[in-house]
């Protein structure tokens, strides 16, 4: 049964660390890239915990509705859906600009990018970042 605390976390992120998401750094940000199933949710609990870093949980998928212009319906596939490639120095749209800034900075907020949040990490100035879905964005995030 989780604590209180972790229960409470997630809303607290949504609401309370607006102030400190303007002085995050997102050069600093930690992007994880990975695979289902392959430990990058433990990677980012371990390294939230030893940075005492916020966390944003799996922001490209179906489950943050800010996502869903980016996503591509994969045909023959129910309910499965895809990030486009976006490759260096890709001269993209100010929408979609906008919207890889603000997972960068920790601005993307609902209880699905809170899930793992715990709650002495809410104020932090610090993100990390877990995507499994996002790996076709890794070349453009690291260039700019």
């Amino acid at each position: 049964m989780k604590k209180i605390s972790e229960k409470v976390a997630p809303y607290l992120g949504i609401f309370g660390d607006k102030q400190f998401r303007i002085r995050t750094k997102p050069e600093e940000t930690i992007v994880l890239f990975g695979f289902w199933r392959s430990g990058t949710t433990w990677l980012q609990e371990t390294l939230s915990a030893e940075l005492n870093a916020r966390t944003v949980f799996e922001p490209l998928t179906r489950h943050v509705p800010q996502a869903s212009f980016l996503l591509r319906h994969i045909e023959g596939i129910k309910g499965k859906h895809s990030i486009p490639y976006i490759r260096p120095g890709a001269n993209i749209d100010k929408k979609t600009r906008n919207f890889l800034y603000k997972v960068i900075k920790g601005d993307v907020s609902n209880i699905w990018t809170k899930r793992v949040a715990g709650i002495d990490t809410v104020f932090s100035e610090r993100v990390v970042v877990k995507t499994i879905y996002g790996s076709l964005l890794a070349a453009y995030l690291k260039a700019e």
